[in-house]
């Protein structure tokens, strides 16, 4: 058994290495895709239909408040 136990660290760390290179590239893919997010920009939803396109600069809505009519 004593013979057998260098032989089972250097299997466990050859293991750990592969682990541990493979969560390297997992967070460089995350981080990739942090700073160059796939897709592209949301559309305004506020934005009238004449200025499709052009981002509308409106007023934030309160999230509690008076409902509008018909809602």
């Amino acid at each position: 058994m004593r013979d057998a136990m260098p032989a089972i660290r250097l299997d466990f760390a050859e293991a750990d290495q592969r682990v541990f290179y493979g969560m390297a590239v997992a967070l460089a893919i995350g981080c990739f895709c942090a700073l160059r997010p796939p897709g592209g920009r949301a559309e305004d939803v506020h934005a009238r239909p004449d200025e499709a396109g052009a981002r509308a600069v409106t007023a934030a809505r309160p999230v509690t408040g008076p409902h509008e009519p018909g809602s």
